[in-house]
């Protein structure tokens, strides 16, 4: 009786080839383990590529173009009831050359925090710090508007994009 796991040369004198058991358990390459590993970093990360691309953002600066005020977050984006730009706005860079420091910073933060602490902690810890750093600095903005102080002024005016406060929040 011969050994299952060892292949037998083939009849016409080539290479044996290995059984299908063996086949199937061969372990995935490296970086398709780390995906596996840190599956809420590669989705997110994904998705701004994907949408750099499919938008042109990836080569072309958003800030100036008619998108950008329909994903951007701030107050001028809430007073106008677009709430959904505090998710929409943190899957896009302002530049290109952004797009490096967006998602290799989100590779690399949440990344680590979620092969630390798990994908369900870290999904819920960068999600919740993003959404609370753009409202929170919305609101901080809103209450120091009518003091008319012109740095709270010009910011309070302005728009932006990016995941920094889930980056750090994870």
């Amino acid at each position: 009786m011969s050994d299952p796991t060892t292949a037998a040369p083939a009849a016409d004198g080539s290479e044996p080839v290995a059984p299908a058991a063996e086949v199937a358990t061969a372990p995935p390459p490296r970086a398709l383990a780390v995906v596996r590993r840190v599956p809420f970093t590669a989705t997110v990360v994904t998705l701004m590529l994907v949408l750099g691309v499919v938008t042109g953002s990836l080569w072309n600066a958003l800030q100036g173009r008619d998108l950008f005020d329909v994903v951007a977050y701030g107050l001028p984006a809430f007073r106008d009831n677009r709430w959904w730009t505090v998710v929409t706005g943190s899957l896009f860079a302002l530049t290109p050359l952004q797009y490096v420091a967006v998602t290799g910073g989100f590779a690399v933060l949440a990344g680590w925090a979620e092969w630390t602490f798990g994908t369900r902690r870290t999904a819920i810890a960068a999600i919740t710090t993003q959404a609370v750093g753009v409202l929170g600095a919305a609101l901080v903005l809103a209450l120091l508007d009518p003091t008319r102080w012109s740095w709270a002024v010009r910011i309070a005016d302005a728009l932006d994009v990016g995941f920094s406060a889930g980056d750090i929040g994870a």
